[in-house]
């Protein structure tokens, strides 16, 4: 797949299927602001879309759809003050500490600690129970 490169400006195009026409063709992706409800607020993001040549349908391709919720989501935790799915790792990091072992300290699911890591957005109970392990004198109280 060939995106959208920030650094040249130019559009791109990738091949996917058109539901609307029923066939997969080039489609070409453009970058437009976009807007999501993500709790309670709008969130907007400059996001890819895939369009198709012939209908000139918005076509869905999860690639881009997922790079999309992985923007909404970084932007929604920079204008609240939570922690990124970066800063979450670096704290794990600080430690040593595998996404289990984190899990463990915190007494939550593994797979919650991986998701965060990967992007999905965190409850503010969540974000404040990870912040405090910047403290290393909090882990004894985690």
């Amino acid at each position: 797949m060939q995106a959208y490169c920030p650094t040249c400006g130019v559009d791109r195009t990738m091949q996917a299927y058109c539901p609307t026409c029923g066939v997969d063709r080039t489609m070409q992706i453009t970058v437009r602001n976009e807007s999501f409800p993500t709790r309670g607020t709008w969130v907007t993001v400059e996001a890819q879309v895939a369009i198709c040549p012939t209908c000139g349908a918005d076509v869905s391709v999860a690639s881009l759809d997922d790079a999309t919720l992985r923007s909404v989501y970084h932007r929604y935790r920079v204008e609240h003050g939570l922690l990124t799915s970066e800063d979450i790792v670096q704290i794990r990091r600080q430690y040593g500490w595998s996404q289990q072992q984190l899990a463990d300290v915190l007494g939550w699911d593994p797979r919650t600690i991986v998701r965060y890591e990967q992007g999905a957005l965190q409850s503010v109970a969540h974000d404040q129970q990870l912040r405090s392990l910047r403290n290393p004198d909090a882990i004894s109280q985690a």
